[in-house]
């Protein structure tokens, strides 16, 4: 039996870029190199990453203080060097206790970092995922693979905890890169037929007089192309249009095609941007429809 198709999500805000003047977020915890702190895990650009001073699991791991308390429905750590067995445990509290969070609300949550992308019977006996169905290790590094944890229903908390049990890492530490930790909206009715995701290929051709190509490899990045229709008035308001007009073109949302499909839910799921801002036309009395483009951001 197939997975059934649960509705897309958007998330966004990211709590963890609010507005200091209403909340202050801030990180702590765990043992990080002080040239690269975890304090790094909240700035907007992949390339402000944090390192642990090694792999053990008694120095891999942080709280996330999102200043107040928040309604959360999806996790995503982007860019980072855990391992193939690695696995990262989630915990939410309302109250910190020393360097550390108090009684635990919700979780622990785990996640696999890298887990099964291969359903049974979508690969050959002789390819080398075909047994644990989960990615090689000569394919991590060449497409991004976020941490994710999408909840099916929203987690309320202000401190997060976020620990890391990659003691195998190869690099002898452990390095990670931007949080998201965001509220969503979820259609009611779920993308239209004729939608559509996409990979952009940034690479350019040059060409010799003879013929022969050039080529100057640049990183790829997905696209999600989507149309939404028979939206109510109110979730159209209260939820799209609000998005739009509060998030623009330069805010990070994370996109998810179908967040209940645990074999694609990398592969469909990444952080990015509106690449416009399209109308939310008037189909007919009450109802809305929009289409717009979400593009990945990669760095």
């Amino acid at each position: 039996m197939g997975i059934e198709m649960s509705n897309g999500v958007l998330l966004f805000p990211n709590m963890v870029d609010a507005d200091p003047a209403f909340a202050e977020v801030s990180a702590f915890g765990g043992n990080w190199r002080p040239a690269m702190p975890l304090t790094n895990v909240l700035q907007p650009r992949f390339a402000e990453r944090a390192r642990s001073v090694n792999a053990t699991k008694g120095d891999c791991w942080g709280v996330i203080d999102l200043g107040t308390v928040r309604a959360i429905r999806g996790f995503a750590l982007i860019g980072h060097n855990l391992s193939l067995s690695a696995k990262v445990v989630l915990t939410v509290s309302n109250d910190r206790h020393g360097d550390d969070i108090g009684p635990v609300l919700s979780g622990p949550h785990r996640i696999e970092v890298f887990p099964q992308i291969y359903p049974i019977g979508s690969s050959e006996f002789e390819d080398e995922h075909f047994f644990h169905g989960r990615e090689v290790e000569e394919n991590t590094d060449k497409v991004p693979v976020p941490v994710l944890k999408i909840f099916k229903e929203r987690v309320i908390g202000r401190y997060w905890k976020l620990a890391i049990d990659d003691t195998d890492n190869p690099d002898g530490y452990v390095e990670i890169s931007r949080v998201y930790l965001a509220s969503g909206f979820q259609p009611t009715v779920n993308w239209q037929l004729g939608s559509a995701l996409a990979v952009q290929d940034r690479t350019t051709v040059f060409e010799t007089r003879s013929g022969v190509e050039y080529f100057d490899v640049r990183p790829r990045r997905r696209e999600a192309i989507v149309q939404l229709a028979n939206i109510p008035t109110d979730e159209a308001m209260a939820k799209l249009f609000d998005t739009i007009q509060r998030g623009g073109i330069s805010d990070q949302v994370v996109f998810s095609w179908d967040p209940g499909n645990p074999f694609h839910l990398q592969r469909w799921t990444f952080p990015g941007r509106l690449t416009r801002l399209s109308p939310l036309r008037a189909a007919r009395a009450g109802l809305f429809e929009i289409a717009f483009n979400i593009r990945e951001v990669i760095g």
